[in-house]
């Protein structure tokens, strides 16, 4: 949400800022500002690097210079490049494979960013070179801006039908084996435009691909086009792939900053073109009628978990749990599902109470005697150690006399179920039945 919060300020800012809105220093600044911590929040979004190079172009060609332009550069260059610094320092595998995805992804669109990037570089050499026959080239392209307008709209009308309608159905399930807890999971990239369409309805997807086309056809212009471009790059990238791992709701939020709002947007913008349009009592009939389908379709979607709180009651269960700790306790899990109680419980236990939680989930690949080790200097630190096994998930990995009296905790919980291949409807009762039993490696 704070990504879909900055993004679109800086959105915002920046079509205030090139429609010539007063002040004029507040703007470019505010659109740099704001677009440039997008970076710092999630580090998905590094396409918007693309950004400055458009709003570049527009201020060269329309304005001759980019001096103009320095209110927006400066902050966004300076807070792009803190997030790629802060990125390569803290987290660097994260960080270096995500660039790495981007670069296989290059590679296996090789064809169509040669195209690209040819067309750049001959567009820039001709501005340089022969700037009389640029001037001759986007004439002719603006004369049949309609036709290429029109074009680009039957093409996103076509993929829309492909995504929503046929593939689904011509594309097979298929696995895949890379998300953290080393599983394999369903590829389910063939429903994404389907699966939008639970939270949206069906109605939301066809008002937001219509107002898509609608924008592109009717409304192109500096007031737009950097909209049409974040939303439209976005949709495509993750509407064609999101698989991220088991869990709905890991995948259905990539679509938040980005996707959700540029559909709502462009639905809204073709309800009010509507209404302030069409003629006579029709248009009041059409544009009401068309929001309460959409509202309609989206409260029915929204029956059966919309009033959901997942975890209620679970705060009393986990204060008496951290009440059998010593201050500064380390607990060690021993749980081998991929998220698990070691996950759930271990984030209230450090951040409230102040103890320090790891989970085992592949005990067989453990190396015994620098796990030993860490735990004795652990204890002639003066910390004590706690193992917490969860039942029929786990085993003590190491010799059992380690292991003093074993103390039943249970925790219980309603949840939303979690599920990747279907909308999820189900509320669940999650059970933990603990075994603590704190650790002395010298017993």
């Amino acid at each position: 949400m704070l990504t879909q919060y900055l993004l679109w300020t800086g959105l915002w800012a920046l079509i205030a800022w090139l429609e010539g809105r007063a002040p004029a220093g507040i703007w470019p600044a505010l659109a740099g500002a704001a677009l440039g911590q997008v970076f710092l929040v999630r580090i998905d979004m590094y396409p918007l690097l693309l950004l400055p190079i458009g709003v570049a172009f527009w201020l060269w060609r329309r304005r001759g210079s980019l001096r103009q332009g320095l209110w927006f550069f400066g902050p966004f260059s300076l807070l792009a490049g803190h997030s790629l610094a802060h990125g390569a320092i803290f987290s660097g595998p994260y960080f270096y494979g995500l660039f790495g995805y981007g670069l296989r992804l290059l590679r296996q669109f090789w064809l169509p960013a040669a195209i690209l990037l040819g067309l750049t570089a001959v567009i820039c050499l001709l501005g340089v070179w022969r700037p009389a026959l640029r001037r001759r080239l986007f004439s002719a392209i603006a004369a049949r801006r309609q036709l290429w307008v029109t074009i680009a709209a039957l093409l996103l009308l076509g993929a829309a039908f492909y995504g929503y309608f046929l593939r689904p159905q011509w594309s097979q399930v298929r696995t895949s084996a890379y998300w953290y807890g080393g599983g394999a999971i369903p590829n389910l990239d063939h429903e994404n435009l389907l699966r939008l369409g639970w939270y949206l309805g069906p109605g939301g997807i066809a008002l937001g691909v219509a107002g898509a086309c609608w924008l592109l056809v009717k409304e192109l212009d500096r007031r737009t086009a950097f909209l049409l471009a974040v939303g439209l790059f976005f949709s495509f990238l993750y509407l064609w792939r999101i698989q991220a791992n088991p869990h709905q709701i890991y995948a259905m939020r990539r679509y938040v900053p980005v996707v959700l709002p540029f559909f709502i947007v462009a639905a809204a913008y073709l309800i009010h073109w509507l209404r302030c349009n069409l003629k006579g009592k029709i248009r009041w009939f059409v544009s009401a009628g068309l929001t309460v389908i959409w509202l309609s379709g989206i409260i029915w979607g929204a029956r059966g978990f919309v009033s959901q709180v997942d975890y209620r009651g679970v705060i009393g269960q986990f204060d008496r749990f951290a009440a059998m700790l010593p201050s500064r306790a380390i607990v060690i899990f021993g749980d081998s599902a991929a998220v698990g109680a070691g996950d759930i419980l271990g984030t209230p236990l450090h951040f409230i109470y102040g103890h320090d939680v790891l989970t085992l989930r592949a005990p067989d690949t453990l190396n015994r005697e620098a796990f030993t080790e860490m735990m004795r200097s652990w204890q002639r630190a003066g910390r004590r150690v706690f193992w917490a096994a969860v039942p029929e998930r786990s085993a003590w990995p190491l010799a059992g006399a380690m292991l003093g009296p074993a103390t039943e905790q249970h925790i219980e919980m309603l949840i939303l179920e979690h599920t990747y291949d279907r909308k999820p409807t189900r509320i669940i009762a999650e059970k933990w039945q603990l075994a603590i039993s704190e650790i002395n490696v010298d017993r």
